[in-house]
């Protein structure tokens, strides 16, 4: 039952987290859509992701990339690793190519191994 209950949350949540980004494209806010892609560990998305995302209309590629490396930043910290391991979250190989991305990745196994995963 609580897994069930942590995937519809999930589900739920990257519903809302797409809306959002489609409305901030429809707003023009390249910067926040690339911003929510970096803190959600989210691969970067192509040019014609964001022309999709934006019915077509026109984007701006640099604000968008300025927005997901700022929100890579916050996601990469390595303090969010082992969290991001213990809750059992997907992790795309997005710090990778950071300074501490090997860290980084083993702190989120770390987390996957935990014996604390079972308590969430």
């Amino acid at each position: 039952m609580r897994l069930v209950i942590t995937l519809f949350t999930i589900g739920l949540l990257s519903a809302c987290a797409n809306t959002e980004q489609q409305n901030l494209a429809t707003q023009n806010n390249w910067y926040k859509v690339g911003t929510i892609d970096g803190q959600q560990g989210h691969s970067e998305k192509s040019a014609n992701d964001l022309k999709k995302l934006a019915n077509l209309g026109e984007i701006n590629l640099a604000d968008y990339k300025k927005g997901y490396e700022e929100g890579l930043d916050s996601y990469c910290e390595l303090s969010n690793a082992y969290v991001l391991g213990v809750t059992r979250q997907y992790y795309q190989g997005v710090c990778e190519d950071r300074p501490n991305g090997w860290k980084f990745r083993e702190n989120w196994i770390s987390g996957r191994h935990s014996t604390a995963a079972g308590m969430m």
